[in-house]
């Protein structure tokens, strides 16, 4: 079976012209989760009560292996690393450096990206020209009169735009007046203002 994707203009940052790359997306067929494992795994005779508790059971030993300070290696999947994040901690201190621990880095095996790029690959049609602003602002009013907020990742879902295009559209709603943001970095959402 072939992995679809489609292919996307994002435009270069910090240039004035109209220079963009082009970047392939997969269009994923959706998520395999917990239980369709169990489904999978069941005819080897293991139960989907001993496939959750081992799983979860790893997934909480992992959590904790990181938080000590360990990488945690799967063999024939990968190592997984505790991933940071530094920013300057405020005017008042200038020159302090606040580093967080902000997710998890994955590293594959090379026996998984061998798998991974034996995938057969197959382009399809983008969908028609991109949204115009008018456009993609009535469609966020709308979805925040029905909602309350949005955050960038649903904005750029809602107008089949890239994450480049929706935090720009985004900035400059706001800096119109039109919404307001609340929270701060994975957190922010944007409200009616």
């Amino acid at each position: 079976m072939k992995v679809k994707f489609s292919l996307y203009e994002i435009p270069l940052p910090g240039e004035q012209s109209e220079t963009s790359r082009p970047q392939a997306r997969v269009q994923s067929k959706g998520t395999i989760r917990l239980q369709n494992i169990c489904d999978e795994l069941r005819d080897l005779g293991v139960n989907s009560a001993q496939i959750k508790a081992v799983l979860d059971a790893v997934a909480k030993y992992m959590a904790k292996s990181l938080v000590d300070g360990y990488n945690f290696e799967l063999e024939d999947i990968g190592t997984f690393s505790l991933s940071l994040h530094c920013s300057m901690a405020d005017k008042a201190s200038e020159g302090i450096v606040r580093v967080e621990a902000n997710g998890v880095n994955f590293r594959p095996v090379k026996y998984l990206k061998e798998k991974v790029e034996e995938a057969e690959l197959e382009q399809i049609e983008q969908s028609p020209v991109q949204t115009s602003l008018i456009k993609r602002k009535d469609q966020m009013i709308s979805y925040l009169e029905k909602y309350g907020f949005v955050n960038l990742s649903r904005y750029a879902l809602l107008n089949d735009c890239s994450r480049h295009q929706a935090r720009k559209d985004i900035k400059g709603f706001v800096e119109e007046g039109v919404i307001v943001a609340s929270g701060i970095r994975s957190h922010k959402v944007y409200v009616l203002a």
